[in-house]
């Protein structure tokens, strides 16, 4: 049985992710298709524009079969963890192939640095260290750091874009961890990843999320001709399971989280933020430093940056705070392997044999309802009950901000099961 993989947020499913899917199915011919997405937190360390059930929805009504839930420790991780899990998690599910996309038809690169990296010599990171140092930007230097140990030429593009560093995450991840999986690169159409504008049917979901947003903003006018371009880049399924009221979508943005962020950082001592997930002590110290009682929230972020702490570490940094995620905690979970059980969002009903048999094939607890889930693994196991405990908690930040924001209540964990779609 073929089963394709797709490591996804879907923040939210668009026309983009529509080509990748259709494209990899395609060049696959697979059985079923799957993705593992992140929960309601996401990479860049924001919330989810829509919860992890409506993006689940329409995930399913774009044509996946299943969808798994990517943990929250992993989700709101670097490229290299946040791939490493996500893999894993594909190959307790029986995939067989994974697909995701890459900038640029550099791929033979993207294999060179993936290869070396699984086992890059400890004098490596010294040589990198050295280049950033003379003022380099991190592109520059590890290509020029990598060229130097492989003895050929990257070029620097190929290492600046969120997807291609994504792409060699999972190549690593399957060198490493599972050899067998077969990558299906396909190269992105016509968007780049962070365009902020609307152009034509295919476009970035960070222009989607500021049309949206646009869209709130124009409460009391009409805004009919920014609705059409939102229209035209997302499937009709995904624009008609959009929460909408009173004419304006609803959504969850990063400045919602800001006084949270702010208050938490305020009230932690030095010793917790030292022992926080991605805190060092010289980003701590640039906390502690900063003056957070009268500042906005793009002066609260702009404070804290610095060539090495770019605006994404340091809003991971700052919610792996807000959900007390602790190094320790990290790197026992780092060292066995991941992922302590496979927690299912969604699948359709035709999809139904390939759970049963994905069930079968999976050798870590298998949760399709959250209480036995829960049950289970308070009795077999403190990593993945921790790690577990870590989404509940997400999902109940974000549900209350939700409910705070529309006063439209979010069902609960426990009270959302798996959703099965016609």
């Amino acid at each position: 049985m073929k089963v394709l993989g797709i490591v996804a947020e879907y923040n939210p499913f668009h026309n983009g992710h529509l080509y990748q899917f259709n494209t990899a199915k395609e060049l696959v011919k697979p059985d079923y298709s799957v993705a593992v997405m992140s929960g309601n937190f996401l990479q860049r360390g924001e919330p989810a524009l829509f919860d992890k059930y409506t993006r689940t929805k329409m995930a399913l009504h774009g044509g996946l079969d299943a969808i798994f839930e990517l943990p929250a420790y992993y989700a709101l991780s670097s490229a290299d963890e946040f791939a490493a899990a996500a893999v894993i998690t594909l190959s307790k599910v029986g995939v067989t192939h994974i697909s995701f996309g890459v900038e640029a038809e550099h791929f033979e690169d993207l294999v060179a640095i993936a290869k070396f990296s699984v086992s890059e010599p400890e004098d490596f990171q010294v040589h990198l260290k050295s280049m950033l140092k003379k003022g380099l930007s991190y592109p520059k230097a590890y290509a020029m750091s990598i060229a130097k140990f492989l003895g050929t030429e990257i070029d620097e593009s190929v290492l600046s874009t969120p997807n291609n560093m994504l792409a060699i995450g999972y190549l690593k991840a399957i060198y490493k961890y599972c050899p067998e999986m077969i990558p299906v690169p396909v190269v992105r159409k016509e968007a780049a990843y962070h365009d902020n504008h609307i152009h034509g049917d295919i476009c970035s979901a960070t222009a989607i999320r500021n049309t949206i947003m646009q869209m709130r903003s124009f409460k009391n006018e009409d805004n009919s001709d920014v609705n059409n371009a939102l229209i035209g880049a997302i499937p009709t399924s995904t624009f008609n399971l959009m929460p909408i009221e009173n004419e304006l979508i609803q959504g969850m943005f990063l400045d919602d989280f800001a006084k949270d962020m702010q208050y938490v950082m305020l009230t932690s001592t030095y010793e917790e933020l030292t022992n926080t997930y991605d805190i060092s002590s010289e980003l701590a110290n640039r906390i502690t430093n900063t003056d957070l009682t009268c500042v906005t929230t793009d002066e609260f972020y702009q404070g804290l940056l610095s060539k090495q702490y770019t605006s994404t570490r340091i809003q991971r940094a700052c919610m792996h705070r807000l959900l007390q995620m602790t190094q320790d905690e990290f790197a026992n979970l780092k060292a066995h392997n991941y992922i302590f059980y496979v927690r299912l969002l969604g699948v359709r009903k035709n999809a139904l044999s390939y759970l049963k048999e994905a069930r079968a094939h999976c050798d870590v607890p298998f949760i399709q309802k959250t209480s036995e889930g829960k049950k289970e693994l308070q009795a077999t196991s403190t990593q993945g009950f921790l790690l577990f405990q870590k989404d509940i908690l997400a999902s109940d930040l974000y549900r209350m901000h939700w409910f705070h924001k529309y006063g439209t209540p979010l069902l609960s964990d426990y009270q959302q099961n798996a959703i099965i779609e016609t």
